[in-house]
């Protein structure tokens, strides 16, 4: 909607007006079906007048965040009488697709003329993008053989085998060849021609056509597989001889690409800082992923190194042995056990079949110590007040470097802080304002092997403001799933975490400190209009101000 406003400034001498004119719109906040399709398009090859090709299968996903509604498929074009829907298949037209959901539908050529013939499989939705999307369909219609003259008819004229590793075999693809006329056809040969040949191949064990009469109506087959030797587009042709007087060769355009793998690792390097001999550290993680266009297959994962005895792997199970595809990834936990003291390094080494690097060495350093035996003593805290997650950097000495714990406390009541990444020296501690603090004056301790310290001046936890800012639809049917952002939703608690549809309490399935994800109550009574309700979030601080939301009956 169009909206305009005038500012009227003044001065002495001169009134400016300005013109602001804008359009918004609320829906882009809001959850949105986003429509695709596959194959995009298809041409059906030859096929004689009269007769169906073999069915060509059409899946409709919803790579979108919101419910995808399929109102209807059909054919369009010039030729859409020669194209037709199987509706025992189409498992799409009316339907709600969820986010990443799919469905399917069969469609098939039906020339009842010769000639080239081409059409569009339309489908309708409430994609705000796509509607409808197109999917282009040719074929050609060829005239019904006269008596006594071989016909050849093959299954398809193209196939894509899509992408494979160099050195990996494609999943064969099995070509159907058919004798359309009234005597006999002879299959002479089958041979790969064309630029790649080399990279393509028929199976010899599953060859039933070279050197076979096929009889009228008959059939054979066989199986291609595409076999990259390197990277890139790969082109060639499966060419069929036989006694047809008008298609010899008959020759199947047969594509692929040879893709390779891309390993990389998060962190690049593992630090261990300040463990002592003896004892084992927590298991630090690296995640390893393939960032290329083929698939990646992890055959190995070790230790090496200077003091590689001093490394092991903590686990290995997600990533050895496994193939990652394009955008997987899976983890590596490392532990440091020092025998003695002073800085140690080794690698972990990832070995692959990535062309350019196997193996995979990321770096692992830590340092072994031995403990120091001084009491703590707190000088100053960095702030005197402040709240859930603030940062609090605590000066003192004889803290060490074995890192203790640090207890903020109202009364009887003391809830431990979270240590900042390496914030433990033995100086200087930096912490996290822990969730469950006590609203007021709080003592801050510290913890160590060799005894306990309180700062002299107290900090004072302020309540956390509880906020919604976004849901992430503005309704939604009763059992469905709805995501609350906002802040200071803390660390859930079994009794005093919760949201509330009106006085209605949701089932939660994850709760962040920014974010909650729940199922919205079966039990509110709903008309068929749908039902306003306030949505408010509960912690151990209180409730937050409520937001309002519309509960749909189920369709």
């Amino acid at each position: 909607m169009l909206k305009s406003m005038f500012i009227k400034f003044l001065n002495l001498s001169t009134i400016i007006l300005v013109l602001l004119l804008g359009a918004g719109s609320f829906s882009s906040a809001y959850a949105q079906p986003d429509i695709s399709v596959s194959p995009t398009s298809h041409n059906f090859g030859n096929v004689t007048e009269g007769n169906s090709s073999t069915p060509l299968t059409v899946t409709i996903s919803n790579d979108g965040d919101g419910d995808l509604t399929i109102t209807s498929l059909s054919i369009t074009g010039t030729d859409l009488t020669e194209f037709s829907i199987d509706p025992d298949s189409d498992t799409c037209s009316g339907e709600i697709i969820a986010p990443a959901g799919d469905c399917t539908a069969d469609i098939t050529f039906d020339p009842a003329t010769e000639g080239a013939k081409s059409a569009n499989l339309s489908i309708s939705s409430d994609d705000p993008n796509e509607d409808p999307l197109n999917i282009s369909l040719t074929g050609t219609g060829e005239a019904v053989p006269p008596p006594g003259v071989t016909d050849i008819s093959v299954s398809y004229n193209s196939h894509d085998f899509g992408d494979v590793n160099p050195g990996d075999s494609s999943t064969p693809f099995t070509i159907i060849i058919s004798n359309n006329s009234t005597v006999n056809l002879t299959i002479t040969s089958l041979s790969i021609t064309g630029t790649d040949l080399t990279e393509f191949s028929i199976d010899p064990d599953s060859d039933t056509c070279s050197g076979e009469i096929i009889a009228p109506t008959g059939d054979c087959t066989a199986d291609i597989t595409f076999d990259p030797a390197t990277e890139g587009a790969k082109s060639a042709n499966l060419s069929i001889s036989s006694d047809d007087p008008n298609e010899d060769p008959f020759d199947v355009s047969l594509l692929g690409t040879g893709v390779v793998p891309d390993i990389s690792a998060d962190p690049e390097l593992l630090n261990f800082v300040d463990i002592t001999v003896d004892t084992s550290s927590e298991p630090q993680e690296v995640l390893i992923s393939n960032n290329g266009e083929g698939a990646l297959e992890i055959t190995d994962i070790s230790i090496t190194g200077l003091n590689k005895d001093e490394f092991s792997i903590y686990s290995s199970e997600e990533c050895l042995g496994v193939t990652l595809l394009t955008g997987e990834s899976c983890s590596v936990s490392v532990v440091f056990e020092p025998t003695s003291e002073g800085n140690k390094q080794a690698k972990l080494s990832i070995e692959s079949d990535d062309p350019d690097e196997n193996p995979l060495k990321l770096s692992l350093t830590g340092r072994g110590f031995v403990p120091c035996g001084n009491s703590p003593e707190i000088k100053t805290l960095s702030k005197s007040k402040g709240t859930y997650s603030d940062t609090v950097v605590i000066k003192g000495s004889g803290f060490c470097t074995d890192q203790g714990t640090v207890i903020f406390a109202k009364g009887t009541i003391g809830v431990e802080a979270e240590i900042d990444g390496d914030g433990w020296e033995d100086t200087k501690i930096t912490v996290r304002v822990p969730w469950g603090c006590q609203v007021g004056k709080n003592k801050v301790k510290v913890i160590t092997n060799y005894g306990t310290e309180s700062a002299t001046k107290p900090f004072k936890f302020l309540k956390p403001l509880l906020v919604i800012t976004k849901l992430s639809l503005p309704s939604g049917s009763i059992a469905s799933e709805l995501e609350i952002t906002g802040k200071n939703f803390g660390i859930q608690d079994e009794n005093n975490s919760f949201v509330q549809f009106d006085k209605t309490k949701a089932e939660i399935s994850e709760w962040k400190n920014d974010s909650i994800i729940l199922t919205i109550p079966s039990i509110i009574k709903v008309t068929k209009k749908g039902k306003i309700v306030s949505i408010s979030v509960n912690t151990i601080y209180g409730l937050s101000k409520s937001k309002k939301f519309k509960v749909l009956p189920v369709k």
